[in-house]
């Protein structure tokens, strides 16, 4: 601010309405050019805080093993996604996949092989998703992915083509080539049952559960009306056509 007043009260009601500095009449060119220099230096660093910031911020949402966004991340975004399906009455289905018997390959080559074998996982996922789907690292071998817009027939069908996909890969590390499966739960809204996107969860989690008792490398569903099989059964019928 450039002013004739030079008084103190002119000053305050100055820097209350928003000024940053200001130089009073008349002024000394030399001094207003540093002044301006001054600011220059202070917006720059205020840039680069606000930029290291978002790094930081990025970093604090990112699971620094498989470069997927990790559970924190997940637990704000699944909130936003339901509460934007549940107001607008549209579909949002959840896919949680789980490594089978991925302690043993700790146990048998290692921790750093089975990190190899997590990322290996985490890129199918990243790659077999679309841009508008959420993936994320939710838990030691468990990875969470939401597909808005998504029916249950058509998560159950996206389901099918990740185990099957995972367990026809096959994964490289130091130790050894790995061969894998998984047990992958789904669940999906609307639903009369699920009010909730923890409900929603729960629901998603239990289905894993059960695709670990029956047998594991398989998918299950929420309960719904509809035999699980039946759905599942039109699932591999359309991936073979």
């Amino acid at each position: 601010m450039l002013t004739g007043e030079a008084t103190a009260e002119a000053k305050i009601e100055g820097f209350e309405s928003g000024v940053d500095d200001y130089v009073t009449k008349p002024f000394q060119i030399d001094e207003l050019l540093a002044r301006i220099r001054a600011g220059m230096r202070i917006v720059e660093l205020q840039k680069e805080l606000l930029a290291s910031s978002r790094r930081y911020e990025a970093l604090s949402l990112t699971d620094s093993l498989t470069s997927l966004r990790n559970r924190r991340a997940f637990d704000e975004e699944f909130a936003s996604r339901f509460e934007q399906a549940r107001r607008y009455s549209r579909p949002l289905s959840l896919v949680i996949v789980d490594l089978d018997y991925f302690k043993s390959i700790n146990d048998q080559f290692g921790h750093a092989a089975g990190d190899g074998v997590l990322r290996g996982v985490a890129r199918t996922l990243d790659h077999e998703t679309r841009r508008s789907d959420f993936v994320a690292r939710i838990g030691g071998e468990e990875f969470a992915i939401l597909l808005p817009e998504t029916s249950l027939f058509e998560a159950l069908h996206f389901a099918e083509k990740i185990r099957s996909t995972i367990a026809g890969a096959t994964i490289r590390t130091e130790a050894a080539m790995h061969k894998v499966t998984v047990s992958i739960g789904v669940a999906n809204v609307p639903h009369s049952s699920v009010t909730s996107a923890q409900e929603l969860f729960n629901a998603a989690d239990q289905a894993l559960y059960r695709a670990k008792a029956r047998g594991r490398n398989r998918i299950e569903s929420e309960r719904r009306k509809v035999p699980v099989r039946e759905t599942l059964g039109e699932v591999r019928r359309q991936l073979t056509m």
